[in-house]
């Protein structure tokens, strides 16, 4: 019996280093992620590694029962154990996957809403619809406005929708109405002039900075 476990931890030896021979395996350190998700994942992935290493002697094992059972219904029993134990590990280690995203949502909840751009409902509740939504006021395809001077116009204020006086993100130009913050109504502002270059462009070609 002594040696039959010897042959079986030499398999096992071997399962383990045929990865790393053919390079299919690669070890990172799990700690390096910045993440509680990727950290998550890292652990996991090395886990269900080990059981697949793992899993290859087993069956052997198991086959091993089978094949030298000679009728004798306890080894046929332990072989059908030991197949039903791996096959059980082994689905639990895949469902272990989903157990990040599981904390992830616990801990961050759901992602939230996206404002759809065409359905006049404020979708994600910040009491912008559609394309007064900045998310939607800087995509051409679905809030178009036309000349491209006002396009250009319309998409500077909503990529700096929300900046203040002093804020990196603030851009003079995109605060229509001077009052050192760019918001809702400066969104507006803009897409009355959608159709007039002229205005547009006077928009942009006079702004001046009104923070102190």
């Amino acid at each position: 019996m002594k040696t039959y476990l010897k042959i079986i931890y030499l398999i096992f030896l071997v399962s383990l280093l045929i990865p790393l021979f053919i390079k299919a395996i690669t070890f990172e350190n799990p700690f390096a992620n910045v993440t509680l998700e990727e950290l998550m994942n890292s652990v996991f992935n090395f886990i269900l590694w080990v059981a697949i290493a793992i899993t290859f002697p087993m069956i052997i094992v198991a086959a091993y029962y089978f094949l030298t059972s000679g009728g004798d219904p306890e080894k046929v029993r332990t072989a059908k154990r030991i197949i039903f134990w791996v096959v059980i590990g082994l689905i639990i280690i895949f469902l272990a996957k989903s157990i990040p995203y599981i904390i992830k949502q616990i801990i961050e909840g759901p992602p939230p809403p996206v404002e759809i751009c065409d359905n006049g409902v404020d979708d994600d509740g910040d009491n912008l619809p559609d394309c007064l939504d900045p998310d939607c006021a800087i995509d051409p395809t679905a809030c178009p406005c036309l000349p491209q001077i006002c396009q250009d116009l319309l998409t500077l204020v909503a990529s700096n929708y929300g900046a203040r006086c002093g804020d990196s993100g603030y851009d003079p130009i995109a605060d229509i109405n001077k009052d050192q913050k760019i918001d809702m109504r400066d969104i507006g502002l803009v897409a009355s002039k959608c159709g007039d270059a002229i205005a547009c462009q006077n928009t942009w070609n006079n702004a001046s900075n009104p923070c102190p």
